[in-house]
């Protein structure tokens, strides 16, 4: 019989520049993180080495913001292999959008506020369900299945995945078959980490945006 127990830890990235100007950076805007946001991704790292065994697997965004989150966590790990990057963890494509600030976003899309973005059709973007499809297919190839192989793999592993809110979301969708109206509903704050356990059976959350692990005049 196939067996495995895997433990997801999807992590958002720090604070980055484009946070802080509220502009829409989408995959195009390529900020760095703040000084705030990398003190956010240190004192992640370091919750992390304090609950974690082992990480079997470290997994990033190629978006700035999101590696340079990665690479800071996995150096308060001491992890040793190499950062795993994956194209299809990409935050949405905002297409025409990007670059803009949030508010003119919201003007040109005739919405009140960017939560009424999410079902929109952004000029030269992806829509929801073409993120959601990506995401989907990326589980299943690069998580999933592996795992159902992995014979020779310990039987209890530890994954870290850094990325985007909007990817998180999808990814606790269809992990834990989770509501949507709830799944795209959640806030899901800088470094907030939502861990699930996964096995044959499923997926089930554990904790969900959880920021204890950050300083109190940090968790706004």
């Amino acid at each position: 019989m196939l067996y495995f127990d895997c433990t997801l830890y999807l992590i958002r990235h720090g604070q980055s520049e484009g946070n802080t100007q509220k502009i829409v950076q989408g995959q195009t805007v390529n900020c760095p993180l703040t000084e705030l946001g990398r003190r956010q991704a240190r004192s992640v790292g370091r919750h992390l080495a304090k609950t974690l065994p082992e990480v079997h697997r470290l997994i990033s965004s190629p978006l700035r913001r999101a590696l340079e989150t990665a690479t800071i966590i996995g150096g308060e790990l001491k992890y040793q292999g190499k950062i795993d990057v994956q194209t299809a963890l990409k935050e949405r494509s905002w297409g025409d959008y990007e670059g803009l600030y949030v508010y003119e976003m919201c003007r040109r899309a005739k919405v009140e506020r960017p939560a009424g973005l999410r079902d929109s059709v952004p000029p030269g973007g992806e829509t929801r369900q073409q993120v959601e499809t990506r995401v989907v297919k990326w589980a299943n190839e690069q998580l999933i299945q592996p795992l159902m192989k992995g014979h020779s793999r310990p039987p209890w592993m530890h994954y870290v995945i850094v990325t985007h809110s909007d990817v998180i979301r999808c990814l606790m969708k269809e992990l834990c078959y989770m509501d949507a109206e709830r799944v795209w509903s959640q806030r899901i704050n800088n470094v907030s980490i939502s861990a699930f356990h996964c096995n044959v059976m499923g997926g089930k959350p554990l904790v969900i945006n959880a920021i204890d692990h950050l300083p109190k005049d940090e968790q706004a």
